[in-house]
């Protein structure tokens, strides 16, 4: 039979009961460990995916261990995106930093087709992880981290890395 590929499910990551799977991948996208609530939002999500994967499955979760120890106002062009002529951009306006996390807040833009400008701010807490942190958690949840693959910094992307894990 054919491969079905890769493909989205929409719903809660962190619920307990899976709505469907079980799969032979989850791939979590960038930080949404740091996003989830705490320890206990982190908890629920890893053994949420722990029980949404087939015998032999992986799981793959990105995240920011580089995050700044200081607040700051970066200089950055935004992320721009055109989706049927109209025109998303954000970009952060500051760095907020904490000793157990940093608060990303961004200004966002959106132009219509006729050039009217709307905007507004918001805010992402991203919470303080590292690769031990990280490793005990998933064992926590029954998974064991096989690999950490490193993904540089560039002056588009801030660094990051990926935990491959498999049921443990």
């Amino acid at each position: 039979s054919p491969d079905p590929g890769t493909f989205a499910v929409p719903g809660d990551a962190c619920e307990p009961e899976p709505a469907s799977g079980p799969f032979d991948r989850i791939f979590a996208p960038q930080q949404l460990l740091q996003t989830v609530g705490g320890r206990s939002g982190r908890e629920a999500l890893l053994a949420a995916s722990a029980g949404r994967l087939a015998p032999g499955g992986i799981a793959a979760f990105a995240f920011s261990e580089g995050l700044p120890t200081e607040s700051v106002e970066p200089e950055l062009l935004p992320d721009l995106r055109e989706i049927d002529s109209w025109i998303y951009s954000s970009r952060p306006v500051r760095l907020e930093a904490t000793p157990g996390s940093v608060t990303v807040h961004r200004l966002r833009q959106r132009v219509s087709p006729l050039g009217d400008l709307a905007e507004y701010r918001d805010s992402t807490k991203l919470d303080r992880i590292n690769r031990a942190t990280a490793a005990a958690e998933f064992s926590e949840a029954g998974l064991k981290v096989e690999d950490w693959i490193e993904v540089p910094a560039t002056e588009l992307h801030v660094g990051s890395v990926i935990a491959v894990a498999r049921p443990d």
